[in-house]
């Protein structure tokens, strides 16, 4: 039986390069997603899984590996906030599973994120580690059907959030940041996609994998890669300044507000130094050589 790789936001930035990778090694993929006027790229299946939960076990069949990639921005608070966290991460993964146990899927993979917690204070954080632990509380009671969970730092590349932003940033001639101690490890869309592949057709599937990238950083860093080759200079603010600030976008509700960033900021993001580091793209040479530029 041939496995069919079904992935649950298959469009997005993660979900596109992971979809490529895995069809350039031959093997049959359908992307589900809701899908958009205008989106660069459209599901093979157009499908809301939190709104329309009752047509998804209709295209799964047995043997089946889902992958669940569909996810909020942890940067940027969501139109509905808090429950629009609950219905993506965990009404639509468990919309998800219970497709997968009735259709008698293989295995069943989360995206999650590095460091997230249950009891974390951001509704990002809280709702990734809920549908964690309905995913393990699911498969442990379904026999034949095994799960991973997948932990990436920051995803960069053309197209990311993170090099939108920074792209938007580098419009100025300075910039300043606040002082985060938080490190990541931020890892290209290729190379998770490659990793992510890898695990996905290993002869044993990993309970856990890592995604990180070669290089620790902190936030500062990272910005400075990018910007100084684009002629933005960065000057970081005092701590007493920062702490304020952190604490004011932390109890913002607009939509598009950084959401509930003190909370964020306390998760481990960089993670375990990756194994193969030599084989990975490094975020300083790639903002240095590539990316877009300002015109």
């Amino acid at each position: 039986m041939t496995t069919r790789y079904i992935l649950i936001g298959g469009t997005g930035f993660f979900g596109s390069a992971l979809a490529s990778e895995l069809r350039a090694r031959g093997l049959t993929v359908v992307t589900v997603a809701r899908g958009s006027r205008g989106a660069p790229l459209q599901p093979d299946v157009r499908l809301d899984v939190v709104r329309q939960p009752e047509l998804l076990e209709s295209i799964l069949e047995t043997g089946d590996t889902i992958i669940y990639l569909a996810g909020l921005s942890p940067l940027k608070r969501p139109v509905g906030g808090r429950r629009r966290y609950r219905e993506v991460h965990v009404t639509g993964l468990r919309a998800a599973l219970t497709a997968a146990v009735s259709r008698g899927a293989r295995r069943f993979v989360q995206v999650s994120a590095l460091g997230v917690l249950s009891d974390c204070g951001a509704a990002y954080g809280e709702t990734k580690a809920r549908a964690t632990a309905l995913l393990r509380s699911v498969t442990a009671r379904t026999p034949g059907m095994l799960s991973m969970v997948v932990e990436p730092s920051v995803l960069f590349g053309n197209g990311s959030e993170i090099i939108r932003a920074l792209y938007v940033a580098s419009r100025l001639p300075v910039l300043p940041l606040p002082r985060i101690s938080a490190q990541i490890r931020p890892i290209h869309v290729s190379d998770a996609a490659k990793r992510l592949a890898d695990a996905l057709t290993a002869r044993k599937l990993p309970e856990r994998l890592e995604l990180v990238g070669p290089e620790p950083l902190g936030f500062h860093q990272l910005a400075a890669a990018y910007l100084k080759p684009r002629g933005t200079r960065v000057v970081l603010l005092p701590h007493s300044l920062t702490r304020l600030l952190v604490r004011v976008a932390s109890h913002l509700k607009l939509p598009g507000a950084p959401a509930e960033l003190e909370g964020m900021l306390a998760l481990d993001n960089a993670g375990s130094p990756p194994q193969r580091p030599d084989e990975l793209i490094a975020f300083t040479r790639w903002a240095a050589e590539s990316g877009p530029r300002r015109r």
